[in-house]
């Protein structure tokens, strides 16, 4: 396994930051709450998913607020569905490296929105995902509402078996995994800085070419 600690720090092109996931404070009774109420959460959005479904079948006006036209509602009730399917995979997976193959990205939402938005935008477009461990404030409703703020959706998954799994104290945390074996760099880089990193010395250099094809000269 190859591990990687990034750094940089010249020429004002990378700005470092190491964001401490404040879950990882949190004590066994207090993570098992928090299942609790993601379990509560999850159920009501769902339900609320299920009502824009059927009102956008039968072609009925979809508007929850009077500040959301219905397109955004349906826009939100597709980022709640990703998440809550997101969630329940998670709950009945196994803390298992071979289910969790491909290139992530470990972040947290105490780390500014612009860089979660932009990480977001370079992931969409080779195929990476975004990971945090829980949700914001405790709440589905908080995480939805951050997620959807503005003209586009952060695409990302709820995870909090893939940080122990990965070993994961700081943000950002970029993984990438096949089987078993998996690279690992933490540090606030490029996608690009990391892909050739792990290209020049890692254990899985040969899956890196995909991805590093994905970028393209606009990034």
């Amino acid at each position: 396994m190859l591990y990687f600690l990034a750094i940089a720090f010249c020429m004002n092109i990378f700005t470092p930051y190491n964001y401490l996931d404040a879950a990882e404070i949190l004590s066994t009774e207090e993570l098992r709450q928090i299942e609790k109420n993601v379990t509560k959460e999850a159920e009501k959005f769902k339900q609320i998913a299920q009502e824009v479904e059927v009102k956008v079948k039968s072609k009925d006006p979809v508007i929850t607020e009077k500040t959301e036209n219905p397109k955004q509602t349906q826009d939100k009730s597709k980022l709640v569905a990703n998440i809550l399917n997101n969630y329940n995979q998670v709950q009945k997976g196994s803390c298992d490296a071979s289910d969790r193959e491909g290139f992530r990205i470990f972040v947290s939402f105490s780390m500014p929105k612009g860089l979660l938005r932009d990480l977001d935008q370079v992931a969409r477009k080779i195929s990476a995902r975004l990971v945090i461990r829980g949700l914001k404030d405790n709440s589905f409703k908080s995480t939805i509402d951050y997620l959807k703020a503005g003209n586009d959706s952060i695409i990302i998954d709820i995870d909090p078996e893939a940080f122990e799994l990965f070993d994961i104290h700081h943000v950002p945390s970029f993984v990438l995994s096949r089987g078993n074996s998996y690279d690992k760099l933490v540090g606030n880089v490029s996608i690009p800085y990391v892909l050739k990193e792990f290209a020049s010395s890692g254990d899985l250099k040969h899956l890196v070419t995909l991805y590093q094809s994905r970028i393209g000269r606009d990034i």
